[in-house]
């Protein structure tokens, strides 16, 4: 009985082996199997040699791995006749419209010009006219003070002082000498202050030209010119005054003296303030001006202005 049992077991472990080898065997093949698949794959395809007309007239040819035809180039537009001509169409409309605006800018600028022109030629006029009424009242105001420095002579023959008599003299004379001068200086600051304003309407039209809205800067114009009316009003009226002492007694003539000297300063000063007035109002124009989007870009025309600020020639 131990015999067969021993033989049972040999058999058994015999199995076993003979088991063992024949799925290690399997194993091996499956392995080889896998290998010379990855090799086949990896072997270029031979497509046939066909070939497919594209809608653009190109031919593409098969490709692998599935040896299907590979895709045709993205389409591009066809130069047609028609297409060139509609082309040609638009170039032409283009440049068309482009003429037309360049026209309407040259014409604009041609009726700018013409309109600051004569804005020039009318503050020449009324500055000279200005001048000239100046000069009368200059005249009249030195026949005035001729005639009231007689009269003086004569008031002053009450002061027994002779250097309080001469002093009054001098000082009524250098009041009017100094009031003579400083009308004329004031009256060529205005003109100065004038000449910025005519050169800020200057670009005032051109930002026109360009299409911007310079109302509110025009608004400041007026007020400026205004300005300068007044103060020239103002100068005008200080030319033609001429300053009188009355005199009493030499007991009071010194105070009557600096009463008049105080009066001369208290006239001088409303001029002053009124050219102060119009230049205030010009720092505002340009102000104004300056606020504006792309005011400062330049005009793209061929017109332009010349002198606009030559109104002294």
């Amino acid at each position: 009985m131990k015999k067969y049992i021993n033989l049972s077991v040999s058999s058994i472990i015999i199995i076993l082996s003979l088991f063992v080898g024949v799925v290690s065997h399997a194993e091996e093949e499956a392995e080889e199997t896998t290998s010379n698949t990855a090799t086949v794959s990896n072997t270029p395809v031979a497509c046939t040699m066909d070939a497919k007309l594209c809608p653009d007239g190109s031919y593409v040819g098969r490709v692998g791995p599935n040896c299907e035809f590979a895709k045709c180039p993205e389409p591009r537009e066809v130069k047609t006749r028609a297409n060139i001509e509609a082309r040609n169409a638009l170039r032409v409309e283009n440049k068309e419209k482009r003429d037309e605006v360049k026209n309407e800018i040259k014409n604009l600028s041609a009726e700018n010009k013409a309109k600051l022109e004569a804005m020039i030629t009318s503050v020449k006029e009324q500055r000279e006219e200005f001048k000239a009424n100046l000069e009368v009242k200059k005249e009249e105001a030195k026949t005035k003070m001729a005639e009231m420095k007689e009269k003086l002579k004569t008031d002053l023959n009450v002061i027994k002082d002779e250097k309080k008599k001469t002093s009054a003299e001098k000082i009524v004379t250098s009041l009017q000498a100094l009031n003579v001068k400083l009308t004329t200086n004031l009256s060529a600051k205005v003109d100065q202050i004038e000449n910025v304003l005519v050169s800020i309407q200057s670009r005032i039209t051109k930002g026109e030209e360009k299409g911007l809205d310079v109302t509110s800067v025009k608004a400041e114009v007026e007020k400026a010119k205004i300005a300068i009316e007044n103060a020239r009003k103002a100068i005008s009226t200080q030319t033609s005054k001429t300053y009188e002492v009355k005199v009493t007694s030499e007991s009071t003539l010194k105070t009557e003296m600096q009463a008049l000297r105080d009066l001369f300063n208290k006239d001088i000063k409303i001029v002053r303030d009124q050219v102060k007035l119009a230049h205030t109002a010009v720092k505002n124009v340009a102000t104004s001006l300056a606020k504006i989007p792309k005011i400062n870009d330049e005009v793209e025309t061929e017109v332009e202005v010349n002198n606009t600020t030559s109104v002294n020639q």
